[in-house]
């Protein structure tokens, strides 16, 4: 079903954009303090007890049943940026659907 897991690559593509939208609302909302969430799940229940971000957690959780990545990056000017992603393993290649955060800067 080869139409099948392309569906839910797409699946998975749009569910990184919905929930970088989820952080950027989070970020914004002033009850943060400009703050992303620690956790993907904090868009679920945030911290800060107003509705939430998502409709339910299942939100989390990539269409192959694996949570999505998260991770909030410190960038250079002093500010942040959030990245969601989900990651499989496709005939011994990894496929990865939204953006992985950059590697680390070698010092």
């Amino acid at each position: 079903p080869e139409e099948i897991e392309a569906a839910k690559g797409k699946r998975a593509e749009l569910a990184t954009k919905s929930l970088l939208q989820a952080c950027e609302a989070y970020y914004l909302n002033p009850a943060s303090g400009n703050m992303y969430p620690k956790k993907l799940a904090e868009l679920a229940t945030p911290v800060f007890g107003t509705a939430p971000f998502v409709r339910d957690a299942r939100d989390l959780t990539d269409p192959w049943g694996k949570a999505y990545r998260y991770k909030v990056v410190e960038l250079d000017d002093g500010g942040q940026r959030p990245f969601v992603w989900s990651e499989r393993e496709v005939n011994g290649k990894t496929v990865v659907y939204g953006k992985r955060p950059p590697e680390p800067k070698k010092k």
